[in-house]
């Protein structure tokens, strides 16, 4: 799967950035339009191409945000849920759309075969 950037705009008419994780991008065309929204833009996310400059990477967790997390994908995988669903688990849980678009893209990384401890280095 890959991480796509879109713009969008939402049922009450706002315009809505974002990142979603797709096979193409006609799929996020349609998770977008299933929610009600009128995509704007899609395209695949740059941060294969720049991901030091991309401004999620830039932004970091509070201390707590970071304990929350963590606790929350060791009691995930100590439940015996793969590593892949527990962050999607994790990121469709949180109301942020920071902490969703950094657990979609470490999520995109293990996909792509990436060890989860390579994925974090990019964070």
């Amino acid at each position: 799967m890959t991480v796509y950037s879109f713009t969008a705009v939402d049922t009450g008419g706002r315009k809505r950035k974002g990142l979603l994780e797709a096979d193409s991008d006609t799929q996020i065309r349609h998770k977008l339009r299933a929610k009600g929204w009128m995509p704007l833009t899609v395209k695949i996310s740059e941060r294969r191409q720049n991901s030091s400059r991309h401004p999620l990477f830039r932004r970091a967790f509070s201390l707590r945000q970071l304990a929350y997390i963590t606790r929350q994908l060791a009691t995930l995988l100590a439940s015996g849920i793969p590593l892949e669903k527990a962050l999607d688990m994790v990121a469709k849980h949180h109301d942020r759309l920071h902490t969703r678009n950094v657990m979609l893209l470490l999520r995109a990384k293990v996909l792509e075969g990436h060890t989860f401890s390579y994925a974090l280095r990019e964070f």
